[in-house]
Order: structure tokens, then sequence, then C-alpha cells
């Protein structure tokens, strides 16, 4: 297991709600900011829902939760939230999963809605969709993956995604989804979501 993949463990907390961290705090500076969700934080739609799985690991040494996401079908997970009051740019989504297929690819997308709470916008926008990612399965069951989503900016440019106009006091909604029938998601298995970093750069 690799090592960043072994500090965002360190990170989580064992104890129910979501905790935001702040990686440079204790040196200064903007730098980015952090919060992590595990599987129960995630809202599950109501008709493809992944499933959530409860899983026990050799002899009882590891527990952990993860998110299923068929790979024959279109499962949708949702992170809802407010935008950060020390988010400036470049929103990214890390997601840290495990597929038991030994060959084949991985792709993940979906879309972002911002909606200011001024009753100026709809909750119910489609939003906007991001940039779908294909990773490569390591081809051992239980090696942990990494894929990044690069969400949006405040303003657009900077490769930072498709979504502008995201920025503080915000409501924040992603849909997330295991795009099944795009030409690089050949991984014959579930995939299995484990927990997911959203991250941001600090005004």
């Amino acid at each position: 297991m690799s090592k960043d993949v072994y500090d965002m463990q360190d990170d989580i907390s064992p104890h129910g709600p979501i905790e935001a961290f702040d990686i440079v705090a204790a040196k200064g500076g903007s730098g980015r900011g952090e919060k992590v969700y595990l599987p129960d934080d995630f809202v599950l739609d109501g008709t493809n829902p992944p499933t959530l799985t409860a899983a026990n690991g050799t002899d009882g040494q590891q527990q952990y939760d993860s998110l299923d996401f068929a790979h024959d079908s279109t499962d949708l997970a949702f992170i809802n939230d407010i935008v950060p009051n020390d988010y400036y740019d470049d929103l990214m989504l890390e997601l840290y999963w495990f597929n038991s297929a030994t060959t084949g690819g991985v792709t993940f997308d979906g879309a972002v809605n911002v909606t200011p709470p001024d009753a100026t916008d709809d909750l119910d926008d489609a939003g906007v969709g991001i940039d779908a990612v294909t990773v490569t399965v390591p081809g051992t069951t239980l090696y942990l993956t990494k894929t990044v989503l690069r969400l949006g900016t405040r303003n657009g440019g900077d490769g930072g995604g498709p979504v502008t106009g995201i920025k503080p006091g915000k409501f924040l909604q992603i849909l997330l989804q295991r795009t099944h029938d795009a030409t690089g998601d050949t991984a014959a298995a579930a995939t299995s979501l484990v927990a997911a970093r959203l991250s941001w750069r600090k005004g």
C-alpha cells in the first residue's frame, strides 16, 4: 500500500461526522485544504445506487466500508456540502478504490452543481459534467488505486476542470458515477470505493 494512502487513512476520523482538516496549518501559508468522505457520508441514488458493503479483513485485522459500483450498470452516489470559507480555487476529488479484476480499466466521471443561498438559482439543476478519467486496475485484489477528478475553479482556466463559479458559502453537489459503458471501462468486476478526498487551493 502506498505511503500517501496510509497518510490518508491516518487523517480519517473513525467517529462519525466528516471532519475538515488543514494539511498546512502547522506550517503557515495558504496551501490546500481538505475534507475526507467515507462511504457512509455519500447520498445514494434512489434508483441506481452503488452497494454499501462492510468488509472484514483477514483474521479481523481490518474493517472498512465500501461503495461498490457495478461494472455493468450506471450506479450513482452524491456528495453534498458547503464550499468552505477558505476556498479559493482548483477543486479536486481524489477517489481511493480497489477492483478484483486483474485486467482492464475503470472510468469515473460525474457532474458538479453549485447553488448560492440567495434564492436566485435552482437546487435541482443538473450541474456541469466533469471530465471522465480512466485508470488501469493494478491486477491484484485489494491493491488501492487512486483516481483524481478535476472539478472546477472560481473563474475557469488553469486546467482546473470545467465548472466555474465555485465560491465560498455556495451549496456544493457532486454527482459521482462509474461510467461502465465508456470505452476505457473494461474491468469486469465491481469497483469498491473506500474513501474520497476533496481538496482545494486556499485563499
